[in-house]
């Protein structure tokens, strides 16, 4: 696992050690996120979580496969929700169902292990997050008569984490070599309060020749206001035509790019000057590309020199 945690450029990974060649449990975590054990064990691993939408608690779990441990991970789950009162969400192999539409195929599921889990999830006020995608995360026997197919994957959640986190959606992958499908939770949090985006002067605006009448019709149509609010009317003026010049930008290079690739081959007179024009055009585009760039990279000094000022 720390060969993966490099190779993957992850900052934090604990581990829980197989026993033969059977369990063991991993969590890796980015540098952007700072993480705090609270504990673990064979069949989980606790973490307190500290990001951009604040403090909450993730938990791993992976619970008995045995039926008559079952019990034991039911009571593993109601000891994990009295150890915090913080937005929890806990996501894992479960090794259980909640109700008969978790499994379909010809292998009987007992009633007790359904009315079980289901009491335990709700002892720890725990509710289901809804997966996207195919329902059945375990299979077995899928080209024979005795197949069947489970959800013995889930994540579930505290309610005041779903309000921390009320966008967040619950996504199976595909897994073309093992039995278990992987589950994929993606948190988005509440968006943060829109800010004002800065206006930033763009050189190339000067190549464009309409430039100069849009600055000068919408300074001069603005009269009976102070000098600052004519500057902000002006510069969000000019950011509205540069949104606009910035998608027509890249439509041009796409269609002239393509109208050269048609026209190689051709040497007629009308298939050159077609050709000719079309790259004059996408060279200018080339132009205001190369100026936005340098501009962005601050490139002068490779120019002027670095005075180290």
């Amino acid at each position: 696992m720390e060969e993966i945690r490099a190779r993957h450029n992850f900052e934090g990974c604990l581990v829980v050690d197989s026993v033969g060649r059977s369990g063991g449990l991993c969590m890796l975590w980015k540098s952007n996120t700072s993480c705090t054990l609270i504990g673990y064990s064979r069949n989980h691993i606790d973490l307190h979580i500290m990001d951009v939408n604040g403090e909450w608690r993730l938990t791993g779990f992976y619970g008995f496969s045995e039926r008559h441990k079952r019990r034991d991970s039911w009571n593993l789950l109601r000891r994990l929700a009295g150890i915090s009162s913080l937005p929890w969400f806990i996501i894992g192999d479960f090794n259980d169902l909640l109700d008969p539409g978790d499994k379909q195929g010809r292998v009987h599921h007992p009633n007790w292990l359904f009315e079980g889990f289901r009491s335990a999830t709700l002892d720890c006020g725990l509710s289901d997050l809804p997966l996207h995608g195919y329902p059945f995360t375990w299979s077995r026997g899928l080209n024979s008569n005795n197949f069947v197919e489970e959800r013995l994957d889930r994540g579930m959640a505290f309610t005041p984490w779903k309000t921390l986190f009320p966008n967040a959606t619950l996504c199976s992958l595909l897994a073309p070599m093992s039995d278990h499908t992987p589950i994929l939770l993606k948190c988005q949090g509440l968006q943060p309060p829109a800010h004002h985006k800065r206006f930033w002067f763009e050189n190339k605006w000067c190549l464009e020749p309409n430039f100069p009448h849009i600055v000068c019709d919408c300074w001069t149509n603005l009269r009976g206001i102070t000098i600052t609010e004519r500057l902000t009317a002006v510069s969000d003026s000019i950011s509205t035509w540069a949104a606009h010049l910035r998608r027509n930008e890249q439509a041009d290079k796409t269609r002239l790019q393509k109208k050269i690739q048609s026209l190689q081959g051709r040497h007629d007179t009308l298939s050159m000057q077609q050709k000719q024009s079309a790259r004059k055009e996408l060279a200018a585009v080339y132009l205001r590309e190369e100026t936005h760039w340098k501009q962005q990279a601050k490139q002068h000094w490779l120019k002027d020199g670095d005075y180290n000022s």
